[in-house]
C-alpha cells in the first residue's frame, strides 16, 4: 500500500511540473506602463502568454511586488489592464540605457476577453519565428 500512495505522490508531483513546465509566449514589443507604489514606470513587452509576462523597463521593481499594468495592444484601442506580480527582476544592461530593466510578472487578474485576446494572438504566432518556445522560469527569454 506504501508503494502505491508513493507512486501516486510521484505522479502528482510530475503532473504538476508538467503543466507548469511550457507555455507558449510570442515574442512582441507592446508599449506598457507600470504602477508600482504610485509612480509610473514606462516599458516595452519583450514576450508575453496569456499568464505572464517579460517586460523591458526604465526601473528595478522587487519579487513580489503586485503592480497594474497598462499594455497597449495594436486592438482593441483602448489598453489592456492588468493586476500582476513581479516574479523576477534583472538588470538587461547599464543603468544609462533607458528600459535597461527586465522584469517578469504573473497576471493575477485580467478581464476573460483579455486574457482571451493574448492566447489568441500567441497561437496566432504558431507559425511565425516570432514564438518563444522557453520553458516558464527558466534564465532564457
Amino acid at each position: 500500500m506504501h508503494e502505491i500512495c508513493g507512486l501516486k505522490d510521484t505522479i502528482l508531483n510530475t503532473a504538476k511540473v508538467t503543466e507548469k513546465r511550457q507555455r507558449l509566449r510570442a515574442k512582441v514589443a507592446w508599449p506598457v506602463f507600470l504602477e508600482s507604489n504610485r509612480r509610473i514606470i514606462r516599458g516595452e513587452t519583450i514576450n508575453i502568454s496569456s499568464d505572464a509576462a517579460f517586460i523591458r523597463c526604465e526601473e528595478a521593481l522587487e519579487p513580489g511586488e503586485v503592480i497594474e499594468l497598462a499594455v497597449s495592444v495594436p486592438f482593441p484601442s483602448s489598453p489592456i489592464r492588468i493586476i500582476a506580480e513581479v516574479v523576477r527582476s534583472e538588470t538587461l544592461g547599464s543603468d544609462a540605457e533607458p528600459l535597461s530593466h527586465g522584469t517578469i510578472v504573473q497576471f493575477m487578474i485580467i478581464s476573460d476577453e483579455d486574457r482571451k485576446f493574448i492566447s489568441s494572438f500567441v497561437s496566432d504566432q504558431l507559425t511565425s519565428k516570432d514564438i518563444d518556445w522557453t520553458e516558464k522560469g527558466s534564465s532564457d527569454k
